[in-house]
């Protein structure tokens, strides 16, 4: 088993090589996408490397909310603007 290290995984965002060949969730694979967990039904062939790609969600704040709509567009096209997370 490993473990992910950004979940929960949104559903379709998830993808499995074995050594460069895809790899088939339920066939190949099991993943929890609350946990990040995935079950290789096999272990890969010596020397092969299993790959996981995904996206990952975070949800977000603006850290500063009392920016009028001008002063944030400044903002974020001159410095960026700063997210907080929302644990």
């Amino acid at each position: 088993m490993f473990n992910l290290v950004n979940s929960p995984l949104p559903s379709g965002s998830f993808t499995v090589t074995n050594g460069g060949a895809a790899q088939t969730e339920t066939t190949h694979y099991t993943v929890n996408r609350a946990t990040g967990a995935i079950t290789s039904v096999s272990a890969p062939s010596n020397g092969n490397a299993l790959l996981a790609t995904y996206d990952f969600a975070r949800v977000v704040r603006f850290a500063d909310s009392n920016l009028s709509r001008e002063l944030f567009n400044y903002q974020l096209y001159n410095f960026g603007v700063k997210l907080a997370q929302v644990l």
